[in-house]
C-alpha cells in the first residue's frame, strides 16, 4: 500500500499493489518528477512444485500510478482489496480513501447477478453465507473512477 498526504497529513489518495503472491516492499525512493521507485520481492507460493521469488521494481508517478509497460506490473495496481479469497461466510472489501462509496456486484459462473450492494464505508463486510460454493466474479464501480473486477472463490 502507498498513500499520499497533504501538509496536514490528510490522505489524498491510496493505492494497493500486489496480486496472487506474497509481496514485500524493500525500498522506496522519491524521484524528481514527484513519483517514486518501489523495489521489492514477490514470492510465488502458487508455483508448484518449484516455489520462486522474483524481484519487482515499480516506477510510479505523482498520483501513484504505474508508468511502466510491463503487463504483469499493470495488473498489480488496485484501488480496492477483496478478501479473504477463498472465503466462506463473508467477503470483506477495503476501498481506497479516494473512493468513499462503491457498488459491489457479484456474478455466478453463468454470468447471473447474484448480489448487488452499495458500499458506504472504507471497510465493508458482506454476508455471503446464503451463496452456494463456487467461483464468482466481482465488480466494484464508483463515479469517482473506481473500476475493479476479479474472481472470488466461495468454499
Amino acid at each position: 500500500m502507498l498513500f499520499q498526504t497533504d501538509s496536514q497529513l490528510n490522505v489524498r489518495w491510496e493505492r494497493f499493489y500486489g496480486g496472487d503472491a506474497y509481496y514485500v516492499m524493500r525500498n522506496l525512493i522519491a524521484t524528481r518528477d514527484g513519483g517514486c521507485l518501489i523495489a521489492g520481492t514477490r514470492y510465488d507460493y502458487l508455483n508448484d512444485p518449484v516455489p520462486q521469488t522474483d524481484i519487482i521494481v515499480l516506477k510510479l508517478n505523482s498520483e501513484g500510478l504505474m508508468v511502466s509497460q510491463n503487463e504483469l506490473e499493470e495488473s498489480l495496481l488496485r484501488e480496492a482489496i477483496v478478501y479473504p479469497n477463498p472465503g466462506s461466510e463473508a467477503i470483506q472489501i477495503r476501498l481506497a480513501v479516494q473512493h468513499p462509496k462503491a457498488l459491489l456486484e457479484l456474478f455466478d459462473s453463468q454470468g447471473k447477478l447474484v448480489l448487488s450492494q452499495q458500499l458506504h464505508n472504507k471497510e465493508s463486510r458482506i454476508n455471503t453465507a446464503q451463496l452456494p460454493t463456487g467461483t464468482y466474479i466481482y465488480r466494484l464501480s464508483a463515479a469517482t473512477g473506481l473500476n475493479e473486477s476479479g474472481k472470488w472463490l466461495k468454499q
